[in-house]
């Protein structure tokens, strides 16, 4: 997509693994959210911080109080090496102020080795949590987003409890930089509709997606917002390469 013609017929669902990707530099320099605009945000994907359901850490602050006790030594699985929950379990602990001893794995490694009590925890998807949450095998203690998640209304958000991690898996559409704004307006118009539909609504519910839609310039600016977070993320990783 980056050397198509923005002409309105090259169309991408874009996503915040752009910005992991560009800071990664696995794409070329100067090429990354910013070589695209917004038509517009669709979804949001959140992330949780989940023990297993007999752990002792029956609250986010207790599981906090103890990494702060035992620094380096509480175990974090996340889905690989820079990942963004792997970059989210960075946030999570630079906001509170502990040192976790991070577990790359994949998804679903990370839920076996937890339940397995390989690990003391794990950050995944809302969408891979829910579950496991629901059939009393794990204990969500807080998630990583604006509002509680509809599919998990008792977990609280980090925000909630003063720990101020704020990065989202963003899903929305996006054009070459230079389509004309006619032309994004007429996409804008056609895609917010569309997500807006109630059959697309309970389709992404299904999945624990949330359906929160931004207009082409607000999403510029969050897409922006976005690959700050990205970024610094990266760099606390150490593998921010550009």
């Amino acid at each position: 997509m980056l050397n198509t013609s923005p002409d309105g017929h090259n169309i991408v669902w874009n996503s915040t693994s752009i910005s992991t990707t560009y800071h990664q530099g696995n794409l070329p320099e100067g090429k990354g959210y910013d070589a695209f605009r917004g038509v517009a945000k669709i979804t949001d994907e959140a992330s949780a911080l989940s023990v297993k359901a007999d752990a002792k850490w029956k609250t986010i602050e207790e599981f906090i109080a103890h990494a702060k006790a035992n620094p380096g030594t509480v175990t974090v699985a996340n889905s690989g090496v820079g990942s963004f929950n792997h970059l989210t379990a960075a946030l999570i602990e630079q906001a509170a102020g502990v040192e976790f001893k991070h577990v790359p794995m994949d998804a679903k490694q990370s839920t076996t080795s937890l339940l397995g009590g390989k690990v003391d925890a794990m950050v995944n998807m809302v969408f891979d949590t829910v579950q496991q949450e629901k059939a009393g095998t794990i204990r969500a203690l807080g998630v990583v987003a604006d509002t509680r998640q509809e599919s998990l209304p008792n977990v609280p958000t980090f925000k909630e409890k003063g720990i101020d991690a704020d990065l989202t898996m963003y899903r929305g559409i996006a054009v070459p930089k230079g389509t004309p704004d006619d032309v994004v307006k007429k996409l804008e118009d056609a895609f917010v509709k569309a997500g807006q539909d109630q059959g697309f609504k309970d389709f992404a519910k299904q999945y624990g997606v949330s359906v929160n839609i931004l207009g082409a310039k607000e999403f510029d600016a969050y897409m922006k917002e976005q690959d700050d977070l990205v970024a610094k993320a990266m760099g606390l990783i150490g593998m921010k390469k550009q």
